[in-house]
């Protein structure tokens, strides 16, 4: 990336390419990674909305969908689009939420059908 592009990336990172605001968040850039934020928040809290159901267990996996590709931004190959990138952590993010939720709810459910027992209750007895 040339000078001319990261002077234009501090000072309007919303002109750039996903790719060249990634590589400017990895240079230090927080406008940039902040610009990542804005373009993909409200898209991928609806993406993990409809997996999960729950609108606050989606913020809360928003939030670490951001934190994760925060601390990935290194990671990140560029002969791949960032938006299928950073949907795939979405998409596992909610998956590993659904799995977590779900063994505890079985559990729950299984604690409680295993203790019935019918008791006969006889009047005058």
């Amino acid at each position: 990336m040339s000078t001319t592009t990261y002077l234009a990336a501090a000072t309007f990172p919303g002109g750039l390419a996903d790719g060249e605001l990634v590589q400017s968040a990895i240079a230090g850039r927080e406008t940039c990674f902040e610009e990542l934020v804005r373009r993909y928040q409200r898209p991928i809290a609806a993406y993990v909305y409809r997996m999960v159901g729950d609108y606050d267990s989606a913020l809360d996996l928003t939030q670490e969908v951001f934190i994760k590709v925060y601390n990935s931004l290194a990671r990140y190959r560029s002969e791949f689009k960032f938006s299928t990138w950073i949907y795939k952590i979405a998409h596992n993010a909610a998956i590993d939420h659904l799995r977590r939720h779900a063994v505890r709810e079985q559990a729950l459910t299984n604690g409680f059908d295993t203790d019935r027992r019918e008791v006969s209750l006889k009047a005058g007895a």
